[in-house]
């Protein structure tokens, strides 16, 4: 799993990639609800499996419902990357807790899933499936289905508002890390800043930089590239004000973290299902000889993802 996935994981303190919403520390609203429909047929000693877990939201939820109606399911979460739940919340006691009841496998891809075959009673997935290759991935799955066991799989939708976010994101950062002269502009004026240049060079870079970053801004067509534009600027903006030493260093770190957002935006954005690869999802299910269906999700008016739901 590449490693922008492990670090994400490890240093935000979110239980999904939604870390800039509501959800961050657990499902709630109709996200919820739908999940725990979907749970409401668990049997009492149901194993459960969460697929591309990270830092355990859904299968969080699996848990939780579980245990509110005293079923004494086994919850397990499976990610390529290298989490570690329990660490990231060591400090969120209403969260720890149910975290350490459930059993995670870091750098476990889908398809080296290590569960018997015919043992596992659901497997679930919110914005994972889709990332995995589909046959290899399809076969695990259907290897592990014990019977009359389900799968339930949320996938990026090409039409859904979050694709759209993630391709003004792609813009974006795309403007300001290789499409500007942003990063030269900017290690100019904090290396100036922090040598004997004068009054005039300084004022000069500061005017280069302040180019730049108006050419980022005049090529934003509509309000989602405006967020991600105000995101960038939020984060190196402190860093031209009172200017020390220390500064270039940070910018090289923020610098970094951009390449890694960037990075996990392509995985999604190449990730993301139109119509015809849906199908074709649902095509390799039938093909292991499961029932499979598919259609569209809406969470609060909006187009969410596709539901992708398989039964033996």
């Amino acid at each position: 799993m590449s490693a922008h996935w492990s670090q994400f994981w490890q240093t935000t303190k979110t239980l999904n990639s939604f870390s800039a919403s509501e959800n961050a520390f657990g499902y709630r609203g109709e996200l919820l609800a739908f999940w725990q429909q979907q749970f409401s047929n668990l049997g009492a000693n149901a194993q459960v499996v969460d697929l591309g877990t990270g830092n355990g939201a859904l299968a969080l939820a699996a848990y939780r419902y579980a245990t509110q109606h005293h079923l004494n399911a086994l919850v397990h979460g499976v990610d390529a990357a290298a989490i570690n739940p329990c660490a990231v919340f060591a400090d969120e006691a209403n969260i720890v807790g149910d975290l350490r009841q459930i059993q995670f496998h870091p750098e476990c891809s889908i398809e080296a899933m290590p569960f018997k075959s015919g043992s596992v009673d659901i497997l679930l997935s919110q914005f994972a499936l889709e990332y995995a290759e589909c046959e290899p991935a399809v076969a695990a799955c259907a290897r592990v289905l014990a019977p009359k066991g389900r799968l339930v799989a949320v996938m990026h939708h090409q039409a859904s508002d979050i694709a759209y976010d993630c391709a003004a994101g792609l813009k974006v950062i795309a403007a300001f890390l290789y499409g500007s002269n942003f990063q030269h502009d900017a290690n100019q004026l904090l290396s100036l800043a922090t040598s004997a240049a004068t009054a005039e060079a300084l004022s000069l870079a500061n005017q280069q930089l302040l180019q730049s970053v108006s050419a980022i801004e005049q090529q934003l067509r509509n309000e989602l590239e405006q967020e991600w534009f105000g995101f960038v600027m939020q984060s190196f903006a402190p860093l031209f004000i009172n200017i020390n030493t220390n500064h270039q260093v940070r910018f090289k770190a923020l610098l970094k973290q951009l390449v890694a957002t960037y990075q996990r935006l392509t995985d999604q954005h190449r990730a993301a299902l139109n119509q015809e690869s849906i199908v074709l999802w649902v095509d390799a299910f039938k093909q292991q000889q499961l029932d499979a269906c598919y259609e569209e999700l809406v969470i609060d008016k909006q187009l969410f993802g596709w539901v992708l739901k398989v039964s033996r």
